[in-house]
């Protein structure tokens, strides 16, 4: 057991089984596991299930109250039992079930986070990623990681000010490695290691995209269209505003707007439903300019 590691997951309307696998995966080699529910339809199922195991807290949120709120949940209930990483979880993903002891070969000074490498399932076979892992690197730098499967130092999730919840969903693992990276706190992706998550419900379209992955490769790859509903795509395009004015002054503003520019125009042109998008993109960065933003200050800076 990784004594000074606990892990969280946040649930919406999860699917049990996947939960189940996810939570039996881990409850032997971590000292506790934070379940943090959203106000499923399903929670009493998910209490009937967490009772089967006795290192497992569940926490219920009235309503949901979003990604960055449930995950600081899990980060001040892992810190109160004196943990110092938290393993962050999805509750829809694949965990390599040997992903902690792949992260404890690796030094961890000014570590704020680890990341596993990302099998998108929709896009990569895990025998693809099998071979794509013989050729890199034990471990990448990197300047962004998404939540699931991320190792994370609690002290130095505090210390730079946690998880967002006003962005509610998306950009809220943007903007938690924003901090990081400002402040000075490393990121790896470790490459043995890896989820099988999923991205939207992705189909291929005929069309081929430069991609630069969380480690800064560049490679040609196809452009999926992900089948986000509207409410999901209002979300990446307001936050994709608010990060890039927040971070303004250490990140280039012209390279955000003409991200979110080509990343919406993709939206716009590939989604099916495409009077809805246009709809969901214009009202996001609408709002992402009207939302008040102070930027960040980062802990140099602090009084």
């Amino acid at each position: 057991m990784f004594c000074n590691i606990g892990a969280g997951i946040v649930t919406y309307n999860p699917e049990l089984q996947r939960l189940r696998k996810n939570i039996e995966a881990f409850c032997n080699n971590v000292k506790s596991i934070v379940v943090v529910d959203n106000s499923s339809d399903n929670l009493s199922e998910i209490e009937k299930l967490i009772g089967n195991y006795n290192n497992v807290e569940l926490k219920r949120n009235g309503q949901n109250m979003g990604v960055g709120y449930a995950l600081n949940q899990i980060v001040e209930q892992l810190r109160s039992e004196n943990l110092e990483w938290a393993l962050l979880l999805d509750q829809d993903s694949i965990v390599d079930t040997e992903i902690l002891s792949k992260y404890a070969d690796f030094e961890r000074d000014k570590v704020g986070l680890l990341s596993p490498y990302i099998i998108d399932i929709n896009k990569i076979t895990f025998e693809d990623y099998k071979t794509l892992s013989k050729m890199m690197k034990p471990k990448s730098p990197i300047k962004f990681a998404i939540t699931s499967g991320s190792l994370v130092n609690i002290r130095i999730c505090e210390l730079v000010g946690g998880f967002d919840s006003g962005l509610f969903i998306d950009g809220v693992d943007t903007d938690f490695s924003r901090k990081l990276d400002i402040n000075g706190f490393k990121q790896f992706r470790i490459n043995s290691t890896y989820i099988m998550h999923e991205v939207g419900k992705a189909e291929p379209t005929h069309v081929f995209r430069i991609h630069r992955d969380n480690a800064g490769s560049l490679s040609i790859k196809r452009y999926y269209r992900t089948n986000h509903s509207p409410t999901r795509i209002y979300y990446m395009a307001r936050n994709n505003v608010i990060l890039t004015r927040r971070y303004k002054k250490y990140y280039s503003p012209l390279k955000g707007y003409l991200f979110l520019s080509g990343y919406m125009l993709g939206k716009i042109i590939f989604e099916r439903n495409k009077k809805s998008v246009l709809k969901a993109v214009v009202k996001g960065i609408t709002d992402g300019f009207k939302y008040k933003e102070n930027g960040y200050t980062p802990l140099y800076n602090r009084a």
